[in-house]
């Protein structure tokens, strides 16, 4: 979704506008204070002057990391008054968590830096930029800090508010921290103190981190009917007006940035009526994906795969990962031969599979009372499975089904 009952499209410009909206001159102030504070420590002549400047750091990381997520939360309820420590009243420990958050991403790029050097910062930065804003979000909407260090979740989450709009912040985000590296590098060529050094890297760290908390609570914003923040009824009001009925419009939008489960349907049945085959199967890939892992509906998910079986025999997602997923709901479901047929094509797509032992044996025991075609499929299977290197569990499974396909092979005829 590009914008939700008329509001504008999350853009990069939002967070350069953002110090016209929030003054953040006062906290900058408060950093390059801090950062003389560090300097006057460190120039102390006391055994434990390390530890004392350490824990000034920590401190003013976990004040500007507070300041920052009541800005996440502002942003988020479209609010873009300036925060106060008057106003700072986070339930349930949010901020804490947030703090805790990046705090952990701080200490996982110092500790790059001291054994790695700028190579392990910098692709430090890189990895760190793909995860933390999905992390960011899904801990300000679950308040849950183990459900924002779940990769699946992450993949959810930038179904839900789009790919075009997730790169947007990751870009934000890498570009801040990539930014800080060069005005460090270059402060160091110029021979600035470590006191001017300080000053200016904490200033612009702190601009740059309230920059992209108010950027990430934009988005939240934005997408609040993805992310399920919109009361039913103004949901079920505001639906008709969220996306066009037009097939190509709502094609490249959902390819450009993602799309809810209702448009996604919209443009199923669009295409079901207008008999484009190739494009039907393109959609139906990206629409089985996103019902198996953005809008857990395992039932939607199987009967939009019988339907594209009857396009294609053949059928099957372009990932294995995503195929494996639907087999096991097909599996759970009891849906058998649909469970044999997939195994089938995964078969098929996926030949050197590492899973495809796990997949033949879940075939096996989908299909060990059938008495279809796919029983030919079924028997070939265990008898290569008969050969191959399962683990004891597996073993165990294969020897429950194991009479069903013996005794069938030595019937006569």
């Amino acid at each position: 979704m590009s914008s939700i009952a008329g509001e504008p499209a999350l853009k990069i410009g939002d967070a350069v506008g953002f110090p016209l909206r929030h003054d953040v001159r006062p906290w900058v102030l408060a950093a390059a204070g801090a950062g003389i504070l560090i300097e006057l420590v460190n120039a102390l002549p006391i055994p434990f002057i390390g530890l004392l400047a350490f824990i000034v750091r920590i401190l003013i990381w976990i004040m500007v990391y507070r300041v920052a997520s009541e800005i996440l939360l502002a942003s988020a309820e479209g609010d873009t008054g300036a925060p106060s420590f008057r106003t700072v009243e986070s339930a349930d420990g949010l901020a804490i968590r947030h703090i805790g958050l990046w705090l952990v991403a701080t200490f996982t790029l110092v500790l790059l830096s001291i054994y790695f050097g700028a190579a392990g910062v910098v692709i430090g930065s890189f990895a760190i930029a793909a995860v933390l804003p999905a992390a960011t979000i899904i801990l300000t909407l679950s308040k849950s800090l183990f459900d924002a260090l779940v990769p699946t979740q992450w993949l959810r989450l930038a179904v839900r508010i789009g790919r075009g709009d997730y790169l947007r912040l990751y870009a934000a985000l890498l570009g801040a921290a990539l930014v800080y590296l060069v005005v460090a590098g270059l402060l160091g060529w110029l021979g600035a103190g470590r006191g001017l050094r300080n000053v200016v890297q904490l200033a612009y760290w702190t601009f740059a981190v309230f920059g992209w908390f108010h950027l990430a609570g934009r988005a939240v914003f934005l997408h609040r009917a993805e992310l399920n923040l919109v009361e039913p009824d103004t949901e079920a009001q505001e639906k008709p007006e969220r996306f066009t009925r037009d097939a190509e419009t709502l094609w490249r939008q959902i390819r450009e940035r993602g799309g809810t489960r209702e448009m996604h349907a919209e443009l199923a049945r669009q295409l079901e009526r207008a008999g484009e085959r190739e494009w039907r199967l393109e959609h139906g890939r990206m629409h089985l994906e996103a019902l198996l892992l953005s809008f857990e509906l395992p039932d939607e998910a199987l009967d939009r795969a019988e339907r594209l079986l009857a396009v294609d025999a053949d059928f099957c997602l372009e990932r294995p990962q995503s195929m494996r997923a639907l087999i096991q709901a097909a599996r759970d479901q009891g849906i058998d031969r649909l469970t044999g047929r997939l195994c089938s094509n995964y078969l098929k797509r996926f030949p050197n599979s590492a899973k495809a032992d796990e997949i033949r044996l879940t075939g096996c025991e989908a299909l060990a009372d059938d008495a279809s075609s796919q029983r030919k499929n079924a028997e070939r299977w265990f008898r290569e499975l008969m050969t191959a290197s399962l683990g004891n569990e597996q073993r165990n499974r294969l020897g429950a089904v194991a009479p069903r396909y013996l005794n069938a092979s030595s019937k006569p005829g």
